[in-house]
């Protein structure tokens, strides 16, 4: 193998015969050289397949012979002949579970796009900036060599890009928020102030105990009604979207105003509903609205009286025709990939992930930052919603294990590579013994009767019968 100028992986390749050749001896000549000293990739290709052009299968190749190395060194002369043939070696089947499809929470809106939930930041959280592993993984570093010369920010110049990667900020209202797509290191996604209303948003810590922080909205306006807006909500005719926040009255009149505008106006709202008789607790507030004529995206706005000042904390609107919080249409799709196998909750990801966090009341779970990919992780999606998703599709859930370890407590000191700016300490994942309890815990709450253990139980308690039977 070599390093090509732009830094990839690239591999010798020596072709023994011509297309027309490998057409007409259908492969049966074509042979794999394996040195100690060299690569030799011999094209063993058909009509459809290039494994130039598909750079995955490659290094899948690649790793499947730099394994198997080691234990067949000795055994190994100097040089090897391996033939391939078009022949049939065995009657059975290798296992579908070879290979299948996998979930990463917290790298980078993943799975927001697939969820149903429609706001962005749903509890006002403090963004954590995405690290440079996940500018790079995404390529908009603009030198991959040279972190410091910087990234791109709009994510929307990308091939890749669509309207799930949007970053819908908090905004005041009546305002204008930054494009969904601007993405920087020093992004809040709360927009503090407006120049058209004296309307100020200001995060607080504490709240309805959703998270680390709430958001307050103060109107300083004399007469005029303000607020608190996030732009991105496509609206579907027939559809019905339920809405539930919790939300306190701090000084001013007790009351406030849902209203949905078409995105970029505001002189007529789609939809509005008053919010009457607001305490000094955080009380919770619902609604139903059935969409019947407008197609198209909205702005959702919360609007307050002049002289008002309120706290707003864990808001969340969904569709009613979601399963189990998946979107109709994604699962629909899912059903049509028929995935074997799917991974979860990542890889990376689940070396700082606890699963507890991220089973029973929304709004009892535990918003974390993504720590090794920057970002949020909502914990909306957890056990539970994942073995829904697998069964609507017939595929089987892999579950990857948080091993505990003492070197967790300083992530940047025991491992200090380029990731070395991450800077937290990890108690909780240290002790080998808590981490063997918490993955029992996880067998148990997936695979274990009603009676059979407490963490059954406590899946029962939260809707779920039936065992999840992950195998």
């Amino acid at each position: 193998m070599r390093r090509t100028p732009e830094g990839n992986t690239s591999i010798e390749r020596k072709r023994y015969k011509s297309d027309a050749e490998l057409k007409q001896n259908n492969m049966s000549e074509n042979k794999l050289f394996f040195n100690t000293k060299n690569f030799i990739l011999v094209d063993f290709l058909d009509n459809n397949l290039n494994l130039v052009r598909h750079k995955v299968a490659i290094k899948v190749f690649i790793l499947l012979l730099i394994i198997s190395v080691p234990c067949a060194a000795q055994k190994l002369s100097e040089k090897q002949i391996f033939k391939i043939t078009n022949y049939e070696i065995a009657k059975t089947p290798i296992s579908p579970l070879l290979y299948g499809n996998f979930i990463e929470l917290g790298y980078g809106i993943q799975v927001e796009p697939m969820w149903s939930e429609m706001f962005f930041n749903r509890s006002f959280e403090k963004f954590m900036p995405y690290r440079d592993i996940n500018k790079l993984w995404y390529d908009v570093a603009y030198d991959e060599k040279d972190l410091s010369k910087g990234y791109e920010k709009d994510w929307s110049k990308f091939d890749w890009y669509h309207s799930g990667y949007e970053h819908n900020s908090w905004f005041a209202a009546p305002g204008t928020p930054v494009k969904g797509s601007w993405i920087a290191d020093s992004s809040t996604f709360i927009i503090t102030k407006t120049p058209e209303e004296k309307v100020f948003l200001t995060p607080i810590k504490g709240g309805s105990g959703h998270g680390e922080q709430c958001l307050q909205v103060s109107n300083h306006e004399v007469k005029d009604w303000a607020g608190v807006a996030q732009e991105g909500k496509l609206l579907r005719k027939g559809e019905t979207y339920n809405f539930r926040g919790m939300m306190k009255s701090v000084s001013g009149a007790n009351e406030a105003e849902v209203r949905l505008y078409p995105q970029g106006k505001w002189d007529k709202p789609v939809f509005s509903l008053p919010v009457k008789n607001l305490t000094n607790d955080f009380s919770t507030q619902t609604f139903s609205f059935h969409n019947t004529d407008f197609e198209g995206y909205v702005t959702f706005s919360l609007w307050i009286p002049g002289g008002s000042t309120i706290l707003i904390d864990d808001f969340s609107m969904k569709p009613s025709s979601n399963y189990f919080g998946w979107r109709n249409d994604v699962v629909d799709v899912f059903k049509q990939i028929k995935p074997k196998v799917v991974r979860f909750p990542g890889g990376c990801f689940a070396s700082f992930y606890d699963w507890k966090q991220a089973i029973g009341p929304y709004s009892e779970r535990i918003p974390q930052d993504s720590y090794f990919w920057g970002g949020q992780n909502y914990n909306d999606v957890g056990t539970a919603e994942f073995a829904m998703l697998c069964k609507a599709a017939g595929a089987q859930m892999q579950l990857c294990v948080n091993v505990y370890h003492p070197s967790k407590r300083r992530y940047d000191v025991d491992f200090p590579t380029w990731q070395a700016d991450m800077g937290r300490e990890f108690t909780k994942f240290m002790s080998l013994t808590e981490g063997a309890k918490s993955a029992a815990d996880w067998v148990a709450y997936c695979n274990l009767q009603e009676g059979k253990h407490p963490m059954a139980d406590l899946r029962v308690k939260h809707g779920y019968t039936e065992p999840f039977g992950v195998k």
